[in-house]
């Protein structure tokens, strides 16, 4: 990957930019508020690793 990609306003800077991890005190998030085109995109990452990695377990709200 370019090292532009990395720059402030480029790729990976706008997928990375906020928070993305959901507080320890809370039950998972539930994704309701992704937009259909963030769902297609996760849909698409998730088939990709999917193809890579033994699944080795799953998380669950507890």
């Amino acid at each position: 990957m370019a090292k532009q990609s990395f720059e402030p306003g480029k790729y990976f800077t706008s997928i990375t930019s906020g928070n993305v991890l959901t507080p320890v005190d809370k039950q998972l998030d539930d994704l309701s508020d992704l937009t259909p085109s963030e769902i297609e995109n996760m849909r698409g990452w998730h088939q990709h690793f999917e193809g890579k990695y033994i699944v080795c377990g799953e998380l669950v709200n507890g």
